[in-house]
């Protein structure tokens, strides 16, 4: 996973362990990290990297049953909404460190 400039600058190696799947990578509100689907954990997890390769990354969820999507942060940057496989709509609390899930689908129909 990469960081590219705009216009003119250097490209930037936010994470590429290998083995890890990284997808899903997009800027947090303030620009100074970057939020990722990893399989760094060994599951499929949300995790936070500094945009600029420099430091350590820091798990977010935990505990995943099956494979966790599109992960959009608030305005704000305290929260973190995400899908799952299971058709199940969840919100990330990024201060408490908390998953909650807020709606479940009761269609049988997976979109994935």
């Amino acid at each position: 996973m990469f960081t590219l400039p705009a216009k003119s600058g250097r490209v930037i190696k936010v994470a590429g362990n290998p083995g890890v799947r990284y997808r899903e990578a997009r800027f947090l509100p303030d620009g100074r990290n970057v939020i990722s689907v990893s399989t760094e954990s060994g599951e499929t997890e949300f995790w936070k990297y500094p945009a600029n390769g420099v430091g350590a990354a820091e798990q977010w969820t935990r505990n995943s049953k099956v494979l966790r999507l599109d992960g959009v942060p608030s305005p704000d940057g305290r929260w973190l909404a995400h899908r799952d496989k299971d058709q199940q709509l969840w919100v990330y609390d990024i201060g408490t460190r908390q998953d909650k899930r807020i709606a479940q689908s009761n269609s049988a129909a997976s979109t994935i």
